[in-house]
């Protein structure tokens, strides 16, 4: 059967392409819950974006709902239809800025995007070019903003216009969709940009939460044929739309039979930069669905196959094929009461089922268009059961032959084909009977696949033991020298044999090279060999070499030959150069040949001891004196430098004496001493200029002790009445004198005078200026001769004057600075027109106003102006200050509606046309009872039918308050309740017409849709004959309408049954012969193939025979499996509706003929 549907042409199934828009720009929405595919940057206010990078607390996601903390709980941090949003900046102050940037490939399936923000922004008062802020820019691939004043959008905090609601000194909007239009950058990669802002003077936060998505610039339909309306609906995003048939909503609803050829809508986009508008026009044509559907041989247990092939035309639309052919959403009956429905293509389009039984079932499939359209296919399939599979085998050693017996069952066995799973990665077999060598011991799942005429299959696995050889080892290859026994012994196996005759582990002398064999027997009686090769070597021949005497100290090498390697006892090295120790040792060496037998040889080596020579303790010995060197321990000795020992000699330097000796054994010795000459030095100190009465320390170093020419101790302080010259002598530690001389010069006395006290008011500068000396400084920072201004108060200035010589002196003087008075004129002020008010100025004695105002008396200002006041306190100190006051002409509120009067519920869209003086709250009454705030236009829905008076309420930033009220603006005319029964609501076959009855109330006009894609009426009781070709569930819809246009609708399923028809057969011939030997029912009406039954009885009433398979035929025998004879028998069958609980019960006769 088919549907018909009218499809706007520049129309797209709006979720159909929208399923597609991740391509376009995955994640724009956060609901991979990360920042994937976006860019973060952070900074300061003049510099948002001074750094890359996502930060915490800075860049947020937001998961859970929630609301803000500083909305006083009016703002969810996730919009209505959104699982997750990102917070862009945070509460923190200090400046902070930050950046998220979205880069993407402009597309037909992306052309539009759209986000959603909402602001939190603490407003304190700053200038707009200061106040913490919120921004989108559009970029093009260079980083240049694109799209002129549509590709911008700014707010800062308290910016007047705005939808900006109070909580304390934050100023937040709520959430506002906003839609930008990139159709002018097809093809090529925009980026958009959202920047949140500190205030720049760092003492206020401001932040905001985005949440993006994308979808073709398309206009979105939902109309099928028959209906009486095509509702269209532009685009989300926009601030308004404007239609071609007058309407202003963002979706319309016109009358099918009226509609005219092509509907253009105009939408403005949100923006307070400038006009930015965009315009889809869209025609007609029909659009066609035929249903079907494929599925691939259907077998118990195992996957079965579906595929949805339905034909929906047309398949794409401006170039742009539909997603899933069309298709929005799919219906499965698999028939066996499972049911699969839902949209998702990867689930429910081409789904795959799990028949548990074989038999027949009736698959129903229905597929469903975007805009609710359907059509239904319908098939029988056949489970057909597979073959029961069973094999026998035998387990066997590695390398020994598996047999198998296939002991497989099925009704054709002949056609049925196997295969043979080995389970070790071998070739599977085909043969019905197989054989198969393990070439690895183990437990393997040897499986038999079954596969029978009708395609179906079935897989058994069965655990074949593959035991493994014996791990017979004979022993390693062994090299041996000659006349060496060896232990035959093999492991691995159980019992052994030796080729030899010897018993394993008994012992075996070769005489020659040879190469035995063992034989092992093992568990499971698996027999498996090993065999060992034995080489004999010749005898090794080593030579140690003569005996040596040494002195100690000295070095030699021990050098073995004749064999391969050598090994000394006492850890000598072959042929390595070693010192040995003091004493009489035998060294042997043993020799190994390159075949690794051994000999020995022996050598005596004697070592000398040196003598102990001393030269005697270092000395220290004063210039010019003398010393002796007396050295002992040998029998001849010799000193450096020409002394001769145990004889006195005065030594020039100092220096290192060096003395050798010889003993009796012509073995050598050697000491050494140290002789030190001193050179003792003493300093005096700096030479040094002092100011008169000043002390200096009398301090000498370089020495050990001193001695000063006045008798001071040395680091003791010593005042000197002149200039003079003072001498010390110093001592070192060996008591050799040196000598030094400090000078000392003392200068004249300074004198400094401050100059004279000071009296000066505040503000006025004075100059302190000392004299008497070279150079100045002054407490309190002053600087001498520097004009300042001093701060109030009485203060003492210290002057310390400094000579050339750099001695000082002091003198005071005394500044006393009288206070100006503070003057205050009070804060400047905002004032509605014509109010009056008063300036009193404060912190003086007497006040002087321009303006002709008088100081505390109240007038009425006429214009804006600055009003400026002179205070004079008692000292004669003057202080000034000065006020704003402005005046604010008044505000005159407006509005408009482009419809007043439509059906409940009414949506009505307000326009605030007010002029005059901005405001900053706009306060709605809708008549009737519902009163709130709006800076935008306002969408209102009424819910309750009636007149509504309207009364806007405009609030400016001063507090001026200014109203206006329309009586009965609007009307809400009442719906009609549509409502109908159809009498009788299922039908046949062969009794398919039913009468509806109407029950509605309120309504003039009727329209009936009979769910069939044919049948319509406009009468108020119609009578229709539904389609009888097939069953089906027909959706029967009405439509109540008032004069108004005020319609209602209300649904009811008619249901159509196919009448039962039973073909069962009067005679059969059971006689094995392969011809009519089962008797065997034909139903080809619907039922319920799980609720049926079966009997035969004979002549007297008795059962002989039932069944419960509408598949499986009588074979002429009893239920005990016995033969029946010839004769005449009454069967009964039940069959069960698959609609409903309702069974019919059929009865009659048939003949057994033999």
């Amino acid at each position: 059967m088919q549907r018909f549907l009218l499809v706007f042409f520049t129309t797209l199934i709006l979720s159909s392409l929208h399923s597609q828009n991740n391509a376009g720009c995955p994640n724009a929405n956060f609901s991979m819950a990360n920042f994937n595919n976006w860019t973060g940057y952070y900074g300061s206010y003049g510099s948002p974006a001074a750094s890359m990078g996502i930060v915490g607390g800075r860049h947020t996601i937001i998961s859970a709902p929630g609301v803000d903390p500083f909305s006083c709980g009016g703002l969810q941090m996730i919009p209505p239809g959104s699982t997750a949003s990102a917070r862009l900046g945070n509460s923190n102050t200090g400046s902070e800025a930050e950046q998220l940037k979205y880069t993407m490939t402009v597309t037909p399936q992306n052309a539009l995007f759209i986000y959603k923000y909402a602001c939190v922004l603490e407003d304190p008062g700053h200038e707009a070019a200061a106040q913490p802020v919120f921004q989108m820019r559009l970029l093009d691939a260079n980083g240049n903003q694109i799209g002129g004043n549509c590709g911008v959008y700014t707010v800062y905090a308290g910016q007047a216009g705005q939808n900006f609601q109070n909580c304390g000194s934050v100023k937040w909007l709520p959430w506002t969709i906003v839609g930008v239009n990139l159709t002018a950058y097809m093809g090529t990669n925009v980026t958009v940009e959202f920047t949140t802002k500190d205030c720049n003077y760092g003492g206020h936060f401001g932040y905001a939460y985005v949440v993006a998505d994308c979808m073709p610039l398309v206009l979105d339909l939902d109309y099928c044929f028959g209906s009486p309306n095509i509702n269209i609906a532009g685009p989300s995003g926009f601030q308004s739309y404007s239609w071609s048939n007058g309407a202003n909503t963002q979706a319309i609803s016109v009358p099918a039979a009226t509609a005219l050829p092509t509907y253009t809508v105009t939408m403005q986009s949100f923006s307070n930069q400038g006009n930015c508008t965009v315009s889809l026009t869209a025609s007609a044509i029909p659009t066609t669905v035929q249903n079907n559907f494929t599925v691939t041989q259907a077998c118990p247990w195992a996957l079965t196959q579906f595929n949805s092939t339905p034909t929906i035309l047309p398949t794409s639309i401006n170039g742009v094929a539909l997603a899933n052919g069309g298709a929005a959403s799919w219906f499965w009956n698999f028939g066996d009461g499972s049911t699969l429905n839902g949209n998702n293509p990867a689930v429910h389009q081409n789904p795959t089922h799990i028949y548990q039984n074989p038999g027949t079932y009736t698959v129903t499939h229905v597929v469903y268009t975007q805009a609710g359209c359907l059509d239904t296919a319908i098939q029988t399939i056949q489970v057909l059961p597979p073959p029961v599979i069973n094999f026998t085998f035998n387990n066997a050693c590695v390398g020994a032959t598996v047999n198998t017996v296939n002991q497989t069952q099925d009704p054709n066995l002949a056609a049925v084909t196997y295969q043979w799973i080995w389970g070790d990665n071998t070739p599977n077999s085909t043969t019905t009977n197989a054989t198969h060598t393990y070439q690895n011991a183990g437990t393997y799942q040897l499986g038999l696949a079954a596969t029978n005429v009708g395609g179906c299959a079935d897989t058994l696995y069965q655990a074949v033991t593959i035991y493994p050889l014996p791990p017979v080892n004979a022993g390693n290859d062994v090299s041996i020298c000659p006349g060496t026994t060896i232990q035959l012994t093999a492991t691995g196996a159980t019992t052994y044999t030796w080729e030899t005759g010897t018993a394993n582990g008994g012992n075996y002398t070769p005489l020659i090279n040879e190469t035995l064999t063992v034989t092992g027997i093992g568990n499971n009686n698996c027999v498996n060999q090993d065999s060992m090769t034995i080489t004999l070597y010749p005898n090794a021949v080593v030579n140690a070499g003569p005996d040596v005497s040494l002195c100690l100290g000295s070095s030699t090498t021990l050098t073995a030959t004749g064999s391969n390697t050598y090994q000394w006892n006492n850890g000598i090295i072959n042929g390595q150069t070693f010192t040995p120790p003091l004493g009489v040792t035998t060294n042997i060496v043993t020799g190994t040949s390159v075949d690794g037998c051994t000999n020995t040889d022996t050598m005596i080596l004697t070592i000398w001891s040196n003598p102990s020579l001393n030269a005697g303790p270092n000395q220290i010995v004063c210039e010019g004196d003398s010393t002796v060197l007396t050295a002992t321990g040998a029998v001849t000795y010799q000193w450096t430098g020409g002394v001769t020992n145990n004889v006195y000699f005065v030594p020039q330097t100092s220096g290192l004496w060096i003395v050798s000796g010889i003993d009796s054994n012509g073995c050598n010795g050697i000491d050494t001493l140290t002789i030190t000459i001193p050179q003792p030095t003493v300093f005096a100190g700096n030479d040094t200029s002092i100011c008169p009465g000043f002390s200096i320390p009398l301090n000498a170093t370089l020495s050990n002790t001193y001695q000063w020419i006045t008798n001071t101790v040395n680091g003791n302080q010593f005042t000197p009445q002149n200039s003079q010259a003072i001498s010390v002598i110093g001592f070192d530690v060996n008591l050799c004198p040196a000598y030094d001389t400090l000078l000392v010069t003392v200068f004249p006395t300074p004198i400094v005078n401050a100059g004279p006290d000071i009296q000066v008011c505040s503000g006025t500068s004075v100059t302190i200026t000392g004299s008497g000396v070279n150079t100045y400084v002054w407490n309190n920072g002053l600087i001498n001769g520097q004009t300042f201004t001093p701060p109030v108060g009485i203060v003492n200035y210290t002057v310390t004057g400094t000579d050339v010589n750099g001695c000082i002196d002091t003198d005071i003087m005394q500044l006393t600075v009288w206070a100006n008075p503070i003057v205050n004129a009070g804060a400047s002020q905002n004032i509605c027109e014509g109010a009056p008010t008063s300036v009193s100025g404060s912190g003086a004695n007497t006040y002087v106003w321009n303006n002709n105002v008088q100081n505390g008396v109240s007038f009425v200002p006429t214009v804006n102006n600055t009003y400026n006041v002179i205070g004079t306190d008692l000292n004669g100190c003057i202080g000034a200050d000065s006020l704003i006051i402005n005046i604010e002409p008044a505000s005159i509120p407006s509005f408009s509606a482009p419809i007043l009067e439509g059906c409940n519920p009414f949506t009505v869209n307000l326009t605030n046309t007010s002029i005059g003086t901005p405001y900053t709250n706009a306060q709605w009454d809708m008549g009737n009872g519902s009163v709130f705030n709006s800076m935008t236009p306002v969408i209102y829905t009424y819910q309750q039918a009636g007149c509504y008076d309207v009364e806007l309420t405009l609030t400016t930033a001063l507090g001026c308050v200014w109203d206006t009220m329309v009586p009965n603006y609007f009307c809400d005319h009442p719906l009609p309740i549509a409502d109908f029964l159809p009498n009788p609501a299922l039908l046949t076959d062969l009794d398919n017409m039913s009468t509806m009855l109407n029950n509605s109330s309120g309504a003039s006009f009727y329209v009936w849709d009979f769910g069939d894609g044919v049948g319509t009426s406009t009468e108020f009781e119609p009578s229709y004959f539904f389609p009888n070709d097939q069953t089906a569930n027909f959706l029967v819809s009405l439509i109540a309408i008032t004069n108004y246009g005020c319609l209602d609708t209300a649904m009811m399923v008619v249901t159509l049954n196919e009448t039962q028809l039973l073909f069962v057969p009067n005679t059969f011939t059971p006689d094995g012969n392969e011809y009519n030997q089962n008797w065997f029912p034909v139903i080809t009406a619907a039922f319920d193939p799980y609720d049926y039954q079966c009997y035969i009885y004979n002549r007297w009433g008795e059962l002989i025979w039932e069944n419960h398979n509408h598949l499986t035929g009588w074979d002429g025998k009893r239920l005990n499996g016995m033969d029946i004879e010839e004769g005449i028998y009454t069967w009964k069958i039940i069959l069960k509706s698959p609609y409903k609980d309702e069974r019919k019960v059929f009865t009659g006769h048939v003949t057994l003929l033999r």
